[in-house]
């Protein structure tokens, strides 16, 4: 069974926590030239899309979402090969050594690894877990530019957006 269009373009957009404008513009742009929809952004930067078709006694239902799902953010270059990154969302220490990842940068993606976890907080509010990630060094194919977003490379997607 092949994804809907719709959701395979979203699924190949880049995006990390805070760093979500590529998944806030497809949605924004999916939902200006609707009929009956208005569209705002309110105080804390979410994405409104309001459709009004039945009368106003009817109870409106509401569909909400994140634009995110844990990810990197580049930091800065420790050499050439080599990127030490944020992280950002809960996933255990384990997950790391060794996992794919794709980075979104200067309108390209670009292949990487994680090396190891640099940085990490002890916790003791989450059962079964010692530790949060904070930062890891990846190996990258290519220099990235400071705050690409990252995200983890499991499934292709699309065979001309993913890499």
């Amino acid at each position: 069974m092949s994804l809907p269009k719709v959701l395979r373009e979203l699924l190949a957009l880049p995006t990390a926590p805070f760093v979500e404008r590529a998944v806030m513009d497809y949605l924004e742009r999916a939902c200006r030239p609707l009929a009956g929809v208005n569209v705002a952004y309110d105080r804390h930067g979410n994405l409104l899309a309001h459709y009004r078709h039945a009368p106003r006694t009817k109870v409106p239902l509401a569909f909400v979402a994140h634009t995110d799902h844990p990810g990197f953010i580049a930091l800065e270059m420790v050499d050439r090969r080599t990127v030490r990154a944020a992280f950002r969302g809960g996933v255990k220490p384990e997950y790391f050594p060794g996992t794919r990842v794709r980075f979104w940068s200067d309108g390209k993606w670009v292949k990487a690894r994680v090396l190891k976890l640099s940085k990490a907080t002890r916790i003791t509010d989450v059962v079964g877990w010692m530790w949060k990630p904070e930062e890891a060094l990846l190996r990258v194919t290519r220099p990235l530019a400071p705050q690409s977003p990252g995200m983890w490379r499991h499934i292709s997607i699309s065979s001309t957006n993913s890499a």
